[in-house]
């Protein structure tokens, strides 16, 4: 955030999520874009994630909406994170629930994805997902 805080408790939108994805995964963003590129009618909000919303829809990690959007600003869900991990993992069987369990057990924080997983996930959340998956 703008005053340097980083607020855990908080959603993380679509485009900090492959954002943050980007840079665990050293994705090279900076010069991707070209006219090939997806095309959606809200690109003009896409600011300095545009590299990286181009890069990620180009290799099938996340889609837009049906209505030809992408929505960067739109909070993600447990699912949506799921679905996206499934298409970045080599082995393509990430569960979210298992990530759940583990963060339960090992930091007994209860994830808000036990009560619906079309939840959206926190800031914290995805942070320690990425920890455990990166060790």
């Amino acid at each position: 955030y703008g005053d340097n805080t980083f607020r855990p408790e908080n959603s993380i939108s679509r485009a900090e999520f492959i954002t943050l994805l980007s840079r665990v995964y050293n994705w090279n963003t900076y010069w991707y874009y070209s006219t090939d590129t997806i095309t959606f009618k809200d690109s003009n909000t896409f600011g300095n994630f545009s590299n990286v919303i181009h890069y990620a829809t180009q290799r099938g990690y996340i889609y837009g909406y049906s209505d030809g959007t992408f929505k960067p600003s739109n909070p993600i869900s447990y699912t949506e994170v799921e679905t996206i991990m499934n298409r970045i993992l080599p082995y393509g069987n990430y569960r979210w629930s298992n990530t759940a369990a583990d963060m339960l057990y090992e930091k007994q924080v209860r994830s808000n994805s036990f009560n619906n997983l079309n939840n959206k996930i926190t800031r914290a959340e995805v942070v320690y997902m990425l920890y455990n998956i990166s060790e």
